[in-house]
């Protein structure tokens, strides 16, 4: 009994330890987490497009999660746009609303290739609600 108890002691602590790990894995020091959710506009208020919690991320140094839009250039990237989903799987979206939409500026010497992987990137975080993709992010770190 004591080892069975223990197995699923272990278990559960080190799924809860897994979760929250995988959370914060590759957050660079002194960046902010964004979700895709903080950027959405409230149904409640249609007349507000850009929520307050995406305006209070301006000029802010942040970190977040995404998949490349596929676009002709494969190699040599130096801008591209991040979204929720890659659009690959049947049940992801196809189409994603302009604010599930990043425009990615990877600054200096970075740049990439496209991928069809979880892409992670941080950098100065911007907003242009005039603009067709109204957030962008000025990158200096991508992995």
């Amino acid at each position: 009994m004591l080892g069975v108890g223990l197995s699923v002691g272990l278990w559960v602590a080190g799924s809860v330890i897994a979760v929250v790990g995988n959370f914060y894995a590759g957050i660079p020091y002194g960046y902010t987490r964004i979700t895709y959710e903080m950027l959405q506009p409230d149904p409640q208020k249609p007349t507000e497009p850009i929520p307050q919690t995406a305006m209070d991320m301006r000029d802010k140094k942040v970190f977040m999660q995404g998949y490349m839009q596929p676009s002709r250039r494969q190699t040599g990237i130096k801008e591209f746009v991040l979204q929720p989903t890659n659009g690959e799987c049947p049940f992801c979206m196809k189409n994603p609303k302009p604010t599930e939409k990043v425009r990615i500026v990877l600054q200096g010497d970075l740049e990439t290739t496209f991928t069809t992987h979880l892409v992670n990137i941080a950098g100065r975080f911007s907003v242009d609600p005039e603009n067709a993709v109204p957030y962008a992010l000025e990158a200096d770190y991508l992995r």
